[in-house]
């Protein structure tokens, strides 16, 4: 099982509630997400009530067979950021990269000593996405929304310095030192 994100990967879907959604088959001009993500991948999705007074956003996990998409992490949604009880009506379901996923320093972004890149760090419980989760400590840290993103650090002009803080205020973060090795 892969995290897979692809462009032009969108679907309709009737199911009504909570749980795992029931793909109807790829819209005109899109592909499906078993032939865009791959069987048993998990991947980012929406999911839009076609009146948009419902949508949700989270990681998903494909069922085997592709017919199924596991709501495994809602990220946010109509319903507070939970899980929506969807009524009755067509859904778009479709790939997609949540905002945010990329909160974090890309290499090129250049920051200065006086203005540096601010990552704010929060401490919360493993999720289930944790790539160790049930090894070492419970909780984990989540850098600009991301939990335990991997970082890399560098700068495409090597005549500038680049400049990052990382924001520890949150009271989550008293007794977890941040720590890089």
């Amino acid at each position: 099982m892969a995290l897979i994100v692809n462009d032009r990967v969108k679907e309709t879907t009737t199911t009504t509630g909570t749980g795992a959604v029931t793909l109807a088959g790829a819209v005109t001009g899109f592909e499906t997400f078993g032939n865009g993500i791959g069987n048993s991948n998990t991947t980012y999705y929406c999911i839009s009530l076609q009146d948009g007074s419902e949508f949700e956003v989270g990681l998903g996990t494909l069922s085997s067979n592709s017919s199924t998409l596991t709501r495994t992490y809602v990220i946010s949604s109509s319903n507070s950021d939970a899980a929506v009880n969807f009524s009755a009506g067509s859904k778009d379901i479709f790939c997609t990269l949540p905002a945010s996923k990329i909160g974090l320093p890309n290499p090129e972004e250049y920051s200065s000593s006086s203005a540096p890149s601010i990552i704010t760090v929060k401490v919360a419980a493993k999720s289930g996405n944790h790539p160790y989760q049930g090894q070492g400590s419970s909780n984990a840290y989540y850098l600009n929304g991301l939990e335990s993103p991997a970082l890399r650090f560098s700068g495409v002009d090597s005549s500038y310095k680049y400049y990052y803080r990382f924001d520890q205020s949150h009271s989550s973060n008293n007794g977890h030192p941040l720590r890089f090795y």
